[in-house]
Order: C-alpha cells, then sequence, then structure tokens
C-alpha cells in the first residue's frame, strides 16, 4: 500500500509555507483583490502540493488542484486556474479513452488532500467528511490555526482525539477502507487586528507561537495519532 513518511510530509509542508509568505509579500501587499486570505490559501495548498509531488511515490501520478499563478491573468483577471477533483487536491492514475486523445477515465485515488484554514467546527467536519468517504490509502487534514495564545495546544489535542473518536468508530471501521491519516496544523492567513497572521510571527508579535507546522500521523493499523 502507498505511503509517506511523515517526516517528508512535514517538510513538504514547511516549505509550502514559506514560498507562499514569499509569494504573498511580492504579490498581494499592495494589490486591492478582496479576498487575500482565500487566495493565500489556495496558494498554500497549491505549494504544498508542488512539494509532495516531487516526492518519488507520488511524482508518477497526476495532481489535481487549483493552481495559483505567479503573475495575475490578464484575461480573466483572476490569480487562479482551476484543477482540483472531487476534493481540494487529489493524486490519481487514469486510463485512456479510445479515440479520445486529450480524455482520461480516472480509476484510482492515491492520495487525497482537505485544506481549511477557517477553524470553525462546521467548516471542518464538512471538509473531513469528505476524506472519511474517499477511497484513498493516504488521507491529508490541514487545519489552520488562529488562536491567539498557547491555547492552541489544547485545541489540536481536542481535534486529535475527536478524529481518533471517528475513525475508531464502527461506522468508519465497517467501511474496510484502510489509510494512513495525516492531520497537519498550519497557521492561517486571515487577517487578525488589521494585519494578515502570516505578517505577525516575530518574537513580540500575538501570533509567533504559531510560525510553525504541526503534524499528527497515524499508520493504517494503529488507532492512535503520533505527533511527529
Amino acid at each position: 500500500m502507498l505511503t509517506l513518511k511523515p517526516e517528508d510530509v512535514h517538510k513538504c509542508f514547511r516549505r509550502a509555507l514559506c514560498v507562499s509568505r514569499s509569494w504573498r509579500r511580492d504579490n498581494l501587499l499592495n494589490t486591492d483583490d478582496a479576498d487575500k486570505n482565500e487566495l493565500c490559501s489556495a496558494k498554500f495548498l497549491h505549494a504544498v502540493c508542488e512539494e509532495l509531488s516531487v516526492l518519488p511515490q507520488l511524482q508518477q501520478l497526476q495532481c489535481n488542484v487549483v493552481k495559483v499563478l505567479d503573475q495575475k491573468c490578464a484575461i480573466k483577471n483572476s490569480w487562479k486556474k482551476s484543477g482540483e477533483w472531487l476534493l481540494d487536491a487529489t493524486w490519481t492514475s487514469s486510463y485512456p479513452i479510445p479515440n479520445r486523445a486529450d480524455s482520461n477515465a480516472i480509476t484510482q485515488v492515491h492520495c487525497a488532500i482537505e485544506c481549511e484554514s477557517n477553524s470553525a467546527t462546521k467548516e471542518l467536519y464538512t471538509d473531513l467528511s469528505k476524506l472519511l468517504v474517499i477511497n484513498s490509502p493516504i488521507k491529508i487534514f490541514a487545519s489552520g490555526l488562529n488562536q491567539q495564545n498557547a491555547r492552541f495546544c489544547d485545541y489540536m489535542d481536542e481535534r486529535v482525539e475527536e478524529l481518533e473518536y471517528i475513525l475508531n468508530s464502527p461506522q468508519v471501521r465497517a467501511q474496510k477502507n484502510p489509510a494512513d491519516w495525516y492531520y497537519v496544523f498550519w497557521p492561517s492567513p486571515k487577517k487578525a487586528k488589521s494585519h494578515s497572521i502570516w505578517d505577525q510571527f516575530g518574537p513580540d508579535d500575538t501570533y509567533h507561537h504559531l510560525n510553525e507546522i504541526h503534524l499528527f500521523h497515524r499508520g493504517c493499523n494503529a488507532s492512535r495519532f503520533r505527533k511527529l
């Protein structure tokens, strides 16, 4: 069964955060784009996918994700280029359709990601539900953090315990759909106190404690998550 090293996933997310923050600084600080939070979140996910796609286990597969361009498309007045399929990001294999040179039928999902910058419970579990039903050996759930104090550690523990409870439930176990789970917490780019959290990582800033990627891993045969 396809699997990824937790250390490799963690490194990919860390590099993606650096790339995304640099992209935001170079392209958005002096613009009037309406929803920078959504755009930065999309850029972060795109960067994560680019990093993960370099790994040997995924580099031969098709990655389906919204792409965020380095330059705004003047024709469509947009930074984004569509590309997702079913979930926020998937790595798939496909089979060519006869006499259709530009068409393939997706036959298998090998890795799936749902990424949410909003820490509200409703949004989180709407995205989590998609991962629960998709048939994929690798499932990555990326959740944004925006807590102002050290309680973010309690928040992560609570969320991990909730996911463990769901994965160990009779309904999920009955699916017989084994998967490696990676629960990743990343700093949300949302605006707080008139500035993006990504601009408040200095040692004396309110959100300096969020300047990190936190990863919890649960192997397909395990019942608990392990923090990297």
